[in-house]
């Protein structure tokens, strides 16, 4: 019975991972071979296991072994990494268990309620409207943050949005802290930017990477695709390239077999060249769309920047 029970529940977990592909896909940027590993990786145990198992089995029994795996399991599941949404739910369980519950459920179902009334007015007003005045009309902000320290709250999204970001990443190159601790030792730049318009509050959904005049990469999530923030960022970008100095910025591209969002990039904002890369001059600056209102400041590319290693003063 314990081996049937625990048998099931492993199952379970994996039907429930096929539920969630689909979100799984879009939240992470998965491929579909991608999704395929991590289909398979239920089954890279039992290959790897059949035989030191078995010899356990028949030197200490069924039972003895059950229950041992049962327990580490357990320990196992206790101690995964639990996302910020989440740790934020557990929060409510002291209030719940003091008796304020209702309240929290009631305050749940508030929000949920306000975001779905929210969409439908995004929805009702996109369908009345052109694109511009649309695009217009959510009062759309940019705001450009510069990283520069690994103790930042915003690296681990930061690196987040390098590592699994696929169909809006200019190079597709993926990053370690070592790395990004390395390339800012010799003057790169990591540079993330939040988007908020009327409606929603998107935050931390893109990166660029710049080495005095090269824009290394550039990583977007597809969640703000068609609101032309990349382009606003883009354009600050350039500014601060300007007025380091610069006559030109050069910015690389490479294709990717799941980049095609973003290949027609640096075309659109005035690049000359083709292949791996692209070049433009810096005046006249890149002109930001009409419709999006920049806050945050970039130093000029040319100014000194903290060691991502370095401890804070």
């Amino acid at each position: 019975m314990l081996l049937a029970a625990g048998v099931l529940v492993n199952y379970i977990d994996r039907i429930n991972l096929s539920v969630a592909a689909p979100q799984l896909q879009q939240q992470f940027g998965l491929g579909n071979a991608q999704l395929g590993l991590l289909f398979s990786a239920f089954f890279w145990t039992y290959a790897l296991l059949q035989i030191p198992s078995g010899v356990l089995l028949d030197r200490f029994g069924v039972t003895r072994i059950g229950r041992i795996g049962i327990l580490l399991w357990s320990a196992e599941t206790q101690v995964s990494s639990i996302p910020s949404e989440s740790a934020a739910r557990t929060e409510t369980a002291p209030a719940q268990a003091a008796g304020q519950n209702r309240d929290v459920f009631k305050q749940g179902l508030a929000s949920i309620a306000k975001a779905r009334a929210l969409d439908r007015e995004r929805q009702r007003q996109g369908q009345q409207m052109s694109r511009q005045d649309f695009l217009a009309s959510l009062s759309l902000a940019v705001n450009l943050i510069e990283i520069t320290d690994i103790d930042d709250p915003g690296f681990p999204k930061l690196l987040q949005l390098i590592n699994r970001t696929n169909q809006f990443n200019t190079t597709g190159k993926r990053w370690t802290k070592q790395e990004c601790m390395s390339a800012a030792g010799t003057g790169t730049r990591f540079i993330t930017f939040d988007v908020e318009d009327r409606f929603t509050a998107y935050g931390t959904v893109g990166v660029v990477i710049v080495c005095e005049s090269h824009i290394v990469q550039l990583v977007m999530s597809c969640r703000v695709v068609g609101m032309e923030v990349e382009i606003a960022a883009l354009s600050e970008i350039l500014r601060a390239i300007q007025e380091g100095g610069f006559g030109s910025a050069r910015a690389s591209l490479e294709e990717t077999e799941l980049n095609l969002l973003c290949r027609d990039l640096y075309e659109r904002c005035g690049f000359n060249g083709g292949g791996d890369e692209w070049i433009r001059p810096v005046m006249p600056l890149l002109e930001k769309p009409s419709h999006i209102r920049i806050t945050g400041g970039l130093k000029p590319c040319s100014a000194a920047t903290q060691r991502l290693d370095q401890p804070h003063a």
